[in-house]
């Protein structure tokens, strides 16, 4: 069945090379056209669809719900979820009128798989800085308290050590082993030094996946990515601003970021995802790691 004769053939082959999928119904709510995306989104051949109704489509269950047929029961614009191969689709039906009838419905359908993935690690990435949150006020309480006690010699001459670096404006990195305190002793610095009634920041660079990681850290412009924030997000380099920034297991941190970090140390400059103008804060940095940095060095 050929396209709707309202198309030019500029239109038709602007149809044909989107993205997205685009599905599109007569008056009778009969499938009379729908472009290669369609196809590859529905894993159908549209010699399957064309020409049949989309009521009789979902009856059958080749479509789960029918946004063509919610448009013919409401007259109106309707968006609804499908999930096709693994793939979850976000299709929105629009009704053009003739009249006081619809004459034509224009379907367009979109792969959100990867956006909801992105919302699911943000989400999960929440949660995790909430438990840190958590955890980090408890330690704080517990360090308030005087609770942080030092009883060998070597523990004794860190805690001195710990004194003399707190007041400076000096960058730290911890190394030590999981489990030793080295979240606790970055806190115990902050809380004694200039900055301690500033902003403290932790992120732990293992715990973000690497697409997320960047934009998380340096923040992100309207528009940096499919799925960003319509007015941007501030990063937490950011959120430090005129405190301290820790950067927990800092030897996970992707290679393709470690340039960006190094002028982040040196200059106090960063440039967010999608942005064109450089941004400069005034931060303390600190590290902790559990690896040997200096045999990952190449």
């Amino acid at each position: 069945m050929k396209p709707p004769t309202l198309f030019s053939e500029d239109w038709k082959s602007f149809l044909e090379m989107s993205y997205d999928g685009i599905v599109i119904a007569n008056h009778e709510g009969r499938i009379v056209y729908m472009n290669p995306a369609a196809e590859r989104l529905e894993e159908v051949k549209k010699e399957e669809i064309l020409g049949r109704m989309a009521k009789e489509l979902e009856e059958e269950g080749i479509y789960r719900v029918s946004v063509t047929v919610k448009v013919f029961q409401s007259g109106k614009k309707e968006t609804c979820m499908d999930i096709k191969g693994g793939r979850q689709l976000l299709l929105t039906g629009i009704p053009v009128f003739e009249g006081d009838a619809i004459k034509w419905v224009y379907v367009n359908e979109r792969d959100i798989t990867e956006l909801m993935k992105m919302r699911e690690d943000e989400k999960h990435m929440r949660e995790q800085v909430k438990h840190y949150k958590e955890e980090l006020d408890r330690i704080t309480a517990s360090e308030k308290q005087g609770l942080v006690i030092a009883k060998s010699p070597k523990m004794k001459q860190n805690m001195e050590l710990l004194k003399r670096l707190a007041p400076t404006e000096t960058s730290i990195l911890i190394e030590g082993e999981s489990g030793v305190g080295k979240d606790v002793f970055a806190r115990w610095i902050h809380d004694h030094s200039m900055r301690a009634e500033l902003s403290y920041v932790k992120i732990d660079c293992g715990a973000i996946s690497e697409n997320l990681l960047e934009s998380e850290l340096f923040g992100y412009e309207e528009g940096a990515f499919t799925g960003a924030r319509k007015q941007g997000k501030k990063g937490l380099v950011e959120e430090a601003d005129g405190g301290t920034l820790f950067l927990d297991e800092i030897g996970e941190l992707p290679l393709n970021l470690q340039t960006k970090m190094l002028r982040l140390v040196q200059e106090k400059v960063f440039l967010p995802v999608g942005s064109t103008t450089e941004k400069m804060v005034d931060i303390r940095i600190f590290a902790a790691t559990n690896k040997n940095l200096k045999d990952m060095v190449l």
